[in-house]
């Protein structure tokens, strides 16, 4: 119980510099989360905390996907069977902003499971071969359409 106004005042204090200090190590774990995934630079704090605390199902990060990865609509995922605490997704398919579809086969479907930045980090690289097999694909039927013509 407060006694008087200067007790009032000496409790504010006191829980003032703990904020101060909570909110000091919540940009320090925010700033090495960045660090060790650069494009959560362009996610505000309050994006960050709900894409970390979601980790585990790929779905909310939808909400930010378009400010992680220029270009990409949405991700799409399998729906794995069990409790939420105990599903594995995979994520199989790249939506673009224009419905293009690239599908991650075999080797190139992500498990999202551990930290979010580094399912991430192998979502690029899944991209990358991804958007690999589709322009071959596509230069493999160019060549054999010109072939055709000759």
């Amino acid at each position: 119980m407060i006694v008087n106004e200067k007790d009032f005042l000496k409790i504010l204090t006191e829980m003032n510099r703990g904020l101060e200090s909570i909110q000091k190590e919540l940009r320090s774990f925010l700033d090495s989360k960045r660090g060790s995934f650069p494009r959560f630079y362009f996610l505000s704090d309050v994006d960050l905390l709900e894409i970390i605390g979601q980790g585990k199902d790929p779905t909310p990060i939808n909400n930010h996907i378009a400010k992680i990865f220029e270009g990409v609509h949405a991700i799409k995922t399998d729906s794995p069977p069990g409790r939420d605490a105990n599903k594995i997704y995979m994520i199989k398919k790249i939506m673009s902003n224009d419905g293009e579809v690239i599908d991650l086969e075999g080797n190139d479907a992500v498990k999202a499971a551990g930290n979010v930045e580094n399912w991430l980090s192998a979502l690029i690289k899944s991209m990358k071969s991804g958007l690999s097999r589709v322009f071959s694909k596509y230069h493999n039927n160019q060549a054999s359409h010109s072939t055709k013509r000759d």
